[in-house]
């Protein structure tokens, strides 16, 4: 019984986090997803990774584009096979002004065997914009 209670709360936690990133001012989240990742342990993989997805967002969001970067890398880091964080990256990268890194992480996306066609297909389509835009 205690272990139904345990992943009870874990889901309950989860989802007021998310909702949480979309209302409260980003300034608190921040500081909130700041002291989860300080406590939390380097072995809890999946926590640490929505932790740092949670960051990647918010901070993309309020539009501090270099922890958005370090948040997808160290996501990244931990599962190098996630299908949507290097497109988030890249996309990072591209609002910095650094095309042609995120040209070359789109190139390497829409090579990947292990990612579903709509990730190659997305990631092929941002090569061909890019592209075009290095043409004029």
């Amino acid at each position: 019984m205690n272990s139904r209670w345990r992943a009870l709360g874990t889901i309950a936690r989860e989802i007021t986090e998310d909702i949480c990133v979309w209302i409260l001012p980003v300034k608190w989240i921040k500081s909130y997803l700041d002291r989860q990742l300080d406590s939390c342990d380097v072995l809890r993989v999946d926590r640490r990774a929505l932790l740092l997805t949670k960051m990647m967002l918010v901070a993309n969001r309020a539009g501090d584009l270099g922890s958005a970067e370090k948040a997808a890398r160290d996501i990244l880091s931990i599962n190098p096979d996630d299908p949507w964080t290097p497109i988030e990256l890249a996309m990072i990268l591209e609002k910095q002004g650094r095309y042609s890194e995120a040209k070359q992480l789109y190139q390497r996306i829409s090579e990947e065997p292990h990612l579903t066609a709509p990730y190659r297909a997305k990631a092929s389509s941002e090569v061909e914009r890019l592209t075009a835009l290095e043409r004029r």
